[in-house]
């Protein structure tokens, strides 16, 4: 990152050489640097490297004045900050027209900016919003975040500004695989019913054992294989309802129909772990780090917890996911669903997250 800047600093300090050479040699050295647009680094990284250039490959240099213009937006508020700071390197020689100098560029910015801001002046297209900086190396997503605002949102709800989503994922996509979970009651009031249906099977035994397969079959991280305990008189009351003739598939359409109604009720009562003191003695734990402006940054992990004296555990069902929150959650209610504890709590990680 500093490699832009070293060189410019080696040239800049050329330049006072010969002028030193030319003029009045008891003149002090002063270094001007102007962010004209290099967003790879913020406000406070930008002065730190200019600094270290300064001090490490040249000493042809008294004082260093860094300044910029950094410009933010959520889309709705704009924020432009016009940084103009003096790092000191050789105080022997005071430096009497700083004030003057700083008071020039207060003068300057404070004539440009609200003129770009209400659009009298039109801003030139390399002078967006300060960004994400993002990169793939060896398979692996590497995200510096914009720097934060610092300040919630007045406009947005709840002060939470809107972050991008390149998965392009806006409806909840599939989370499991659903299956019937029959006890011997209701298979065999399906199997009298439905006697020529295939599917299932000619014993409960065998039923047992062909579940067993297609959930070794068809089992994944992200769609597990769930299974869902059905009833028969409500099933049966449900298909009536919606077909004049039903089998084994209707069944399994009124399965996903539980399925989907018992996810939302899990989301809907999901708890904030960090913020809950309420004792569960098992659950399914969500964790989200969400980064940056972007939630296709983000990554899950859930785990299966028991919280039961003597038998505490914490398993690892999902770890390190590249899952924004809604969808992880969507999935964590899933698995709550699988392993019949129907509790998610969640925590999410916003020590990078974009403000």
């Amino acid at each position: 990152m500093e490699g832009p800047i070293k060189s410019h600093v080696k040239k800049a300090a050329k330049q006072i050489y010969q002028t030193q050479k030319t003029l009045d040699s008891s003149k002090i050295r002063v270094l001007l640097v102007v962010n004209n647009g290099y967003t790879a680094l913020d406000r406070n990284e930008f002065s730190d490297v200019v600094h270290k250039c300064a001090r490490n490959d040249t000493s042809q240099i008294d004082y260093i004045i860094v300044a910029g213009v950094y410009y933010y937006s959520d889309r709705f508020d704009y924020y432009a900050f016009t940084p103009f700071e003096l790092f000191p390197i050789n105080i022997t020689s005071p430096f009497h027209s700083f004030n003057a100098l700083r008071e020039s560029w207060h003068q300057l910015t404070e004539r440009l900016i609200p003129s770009y801001m209400l659009g009298t002046q039109q801003l030139s297209t390399d002078r967006l919003p300060v960004i994400d900086i993002k990169f793939w190396h060896e398979g692996k997503l590497f995200v510096k975040p914009a720097p934060r605002i610092g300040k919630p949102s007045s406009f947005w709800p709840e002060g939470t500004r809107p972050r991008e989503n390149s998965t392009e994922i806006n409806t909840c996509p599939p989370i499991a695989v659903t299956f019937p979970e029959l006890n011997i009651e209701n298979w065999m009031q399906f199997k009298s019913l439905l006697p020529t249906d295939h599917l299932f099977q000619n014993s409960y035994s065998a039923w047992i054992t062909w579940t067993k397969e297609e959930a070794n079959r068809i089992d994944s991280k992200l769609t597990p294989f769930v299974e869902v305990v059905i009833d028969f008189h409500e099933c049966q009351s449900w298909c009536n309802r919606h077909y004049e003739q039903w089998g084994f598939s209707d069944i399994c359409h009124y399965t996903n129909a539980m399925f989907d109604k018992e996810v939302k009720e899990i989301i809907a009562k999901a708890i904030q772990k960090s913020s809950s003191r309420v004792i569960i003695p098992t659950y399914i734990y969500l964790i989200t780090e969400e980064i940056g402006q972007d939630k296709g940054n983000d990554f899950s992990s859930i785990y299966y917890v028991s919280e039961f004296p003597g038998f505490k555990r914490k398993d690892t069902i999902i770890e390190n996911a590249r899952l924004f929150f809604e969808h992880a959650l969507a999935l964590a209610a899933a698995y709550a669903i699988k392993f019949k504890v129907g509790i998610v709590m969640y925590d999410r990680d916003q020590r990078y997250l974009w403000i």
